[in-house]
């Protein structure tokens, strides 16, 4: 089986096929980037290079737990380490992925993203699924088996009034994390980590700033 408007069909060969290209185009991309300056290129790379370019992929098949969605991330780190300068743990590169308002770079994980991406895609389309196909048992199947994923990484699912808003579904794992990275540290860096809830300074607000080349 193949893909259907971009979308693999099944979760065995197409879907690893779909992923393989897109880790062939980010690295292709990340090649390309250190021909322009560090903040348009941090610029591209959030809003268009990563998770953006996968998303439709996430939303649209059940692929939470997928080994290719790792190495997708690992090029996305290794991407901001190159464009920054910097080599970055696992624990800072963890930070660093989580939303701006959380204290990261906004560099989003697609590993992350996987288990909040279809859940919420499959809950806001399930009453016309019943309506428009006859295999809506395997749709539910698919669904179960990604929701027991994720309660099994210790990531809720939100109430069923919000089952259709994959924000509600991504709060959770996002507090997960930033949880995960406050229990492994000392009190002065929780401090620190805490911090970052808080409202922006400038400085940090500037990372979603267009660069000043787009500008002139």
């Amino acid at each position: 089986m193949g893909a259907l408007l971009g979308a693999p069909l099944s979760t065995g060969t197409a879907m690893a096929d779909c992923l393989l290209t897109r880790c062939a185009d980010l690295a292709r991309a990340v090649d390309r980037l250190k021909l322009i300056s560090s903040h348009d290129a941090l610029v591209l790379l959030k809003n268009s290079l990563s998770a953006p370019k996968l998303l439709h992929t996430l939303r649209s098949a059940c692929c939470a737990d997928h080994e290719f969605l790792k190495k997708f991330d690992d090029l996305l780190k290794k991407a901001v380490c190159s464009i920054c300068n910097v080599s970055l743990t696992d624990d800072q590169w963890l930070q660093a992925s989580l939303p701006v308002r959380n204290g990261g770079l906004g560099k989003r994980r697609v590993s992350s993203l996987a288990s909040s991406a279809f859940p919420a895609s499959a809950a806001g389309t399930r009453g016309q699924d019943r309506i428009l196909s006859r295999v809506i048992s395997i749709n539910d199947d698919v669904f179960d088996k990604c929701l027991s994923t994720r309660i099994s990484n210790g990531i809720q699912p939100p109430v069923d009034s919000d089952m259709h808003k994959q924000r509600k579904w991504d709060k959770t794992a996002i507090d997960a994390e930033f949880n995960h990275l406050l229990s492994h540290y000392s009190e002065p860096y929780c401090d620190i980590v805490q911090g970052f809830g808080r409202p922006l300074p400038a400085s940090v607000a500037e990372i979603d700033n267009l660069p000043n080349t787009v500008l002139r």
